[in-house]
């Protein structure tokens, strides 16, 4: 009788032991996929990219803080050559940002203007994989490629923090009064905001008593980043007070428009 109810009792057993693996493998069919994966890139619209914007990879959750530097990479499509770009981790999105550029062709920038360029995020097999904050792993190696737009195309640049706001020179010297000559010849100011090198033409340097003597002077762009710029001129050595004028059309990017009452800069030469 024992053993007829023992092989009784097993029976369910053996049907429970089964319905679980069927149950089992029915979960892990409609079960949802529990890997990381990109939802927008750079050129997923279709459309060329700008050259100044951040390069933002959206992901379906938010990211692992510290993500390893060999996880992701961006370059150049043709030549394969890699883009220095700052990295940035911002709860979903993964933001690349390339250097802006300073000379008037655009050539000199992170990205260049009529391009191919590519980026890679790696996923596991790879160590270094890109990873949720929970725990999920993208699977595989996604290539992104996108193009960017002519330097020729008025919208290549747009703007950047500060929007519309006007471009305005940074306070200079003792109670913003003038700029000091150096002994080289130049004087350097700084922007509010990045200048678009397409727009920077010579400068005029006037003396004190007016515009009766004009003088072109080239200007450099230094630096240019999101939080501003730096220009130099090329002044010559002299002693005295002269004024100088920046060109009309300086802008920034996106069109953002130099202040008026800030186009004339007092100079102090000399000793």
């Amino acid at each position: 009788m024992r053993t007829r109810e023992a092989a009784w009792t097993s029976v369910p057993r053996r049907l429970f032991s089964l319905a679980g693996i069927l149950a089992l493998s029915g979960c892990s069919e409609v079960a949802e996929d529990p890997g990381l994966h990109a939802v927008s890139w750079p050129g997923s619209d279709g459309r060329p990219v700008v050259l100044n914007a951040d390069l933002r990879v959206e992901f379906d959750r938010p990211l692992a803080p510290g993500l390893r530097a060999g996880a992701f990479h961006l370059f150049d499509f043709t030549s394969g050559e890699p883009v220095a770009a700052e990295l940035e981790v911002a709860g979903r999105f993964l933001v690349f940002r390339p250097a802006l550029p300073l000379s008037a062709d655009l050539a000199d920038g992170g990205l260049l203007p009529g391009r191919d360029y590519g980026i890679d995020l790696c996923g596991v097999p790879r160590l270094a994989a890109v990873a949720g904050r929970d725990g999920s792993v993208l699977v595989g190696t996604q290539r992104i490629r996108f193009r960017t737009l002519s330097a020729a195309d008025p919208g290549a640049l747009v703007a950047m923090d500060g929007g519309d706001e006007p471009l305005r020179v940074l306070p200079i010297g003792t109670a913003n009064k003038h700029l000091v000559v150096q002994a080289d010849g130049t004087v350097r100011f700084f922007l509010s905001g990045p200048v678009d090198p397409r727009t920077l033409a010579p400068a005029r340097l006037l003396t004190s008593e007016g515009a009766s003597k004009v003088e072109e002077v080239p200007l450099r762009l230094l630096s240019n980043s999101p939080a501003g710029s730096e220009i130099e001129a090329q002044v010559g050595l002299w002693t005295g007070w002269r004024r100088l004028e920046l060109p009309g059309g300086l802008e920034g990017m996106g069109g953002r428009r130099l202040v008026e009452t800030d186009r004339l800069l007092g100079l102090r030469g000399g000793p």
